[in-house]
């Protein structure tokens, strides 16, 4: 009896059913974006300590030698606020990112992307460690690229 049944199926019902075995293949062969959306949370934790234990010894060095407030002491002040304010965008998204919103995959890129350039800038100085920074956040953005790729492939094969 069930032979009957399937035959009965129209054509457009069998079309569906092959199609949804073929987006959920490739939803399948998409990377996890929990693995990404733990990355971000590594990534804002990394830079969110770096950016408060550097702003912290920027105010207790310029405490201790009494070195008054002017531009240099700012752009310490600044390279501290840089690291912090991308750390935590970056900490907030993560559960949209694992839930594959792709405003949210945009917004870490953008908020990621010029601490990278700042850092990059950072380099040539004297005594800087920054090419770690460049190339953790390089490294971060790649995937944040690949998975908006992926997202955007998904997208045209569901229209």
């Amino acid at each position: 009896m069930k032979p009957i049944e399937q035959s009965t199926l129209s054509a457009t019902e069998l079309l569906r059913g092959h199609e949804t075995n073929r987006l959920v293949h490739l939803e399948e062969k998409l990377p996890p974006h929990s693995t990404l959306a733990w990355a971000a949370i590594a990534l804002g934790l990394t830079f969110g300590i770096a950016g408060i234990l550097h702003t912290t010894a920027v105010i207790s060095v310029a405490l201790k030698q009494g070195k008054p407030y002017n531009f240099r002491l700012a752009s310490l002040l600044a390279t501290g606020g840089i690291l912090i304010y991308p750390a935590l965008i970056n900490i907030a998204i993560s559960r949209w990112i694992k839930q594959r919103h792709p405003w949210a995959l945009a917004m870490s890129a953008v908020v990621t992307l010029p601490v990278l350039v700042y850092e990059a800038l950072l380099i040539p100085a004297r005594h800087s460690n920054q090419i770690w920074g460049v190339m953790i956040n390089g490294l971060y953005l790649c995937f944040v690229l690949i998975a908006c790729r992926h997202n955007l492939s998904a997208k045209d094969t569901h229209s």
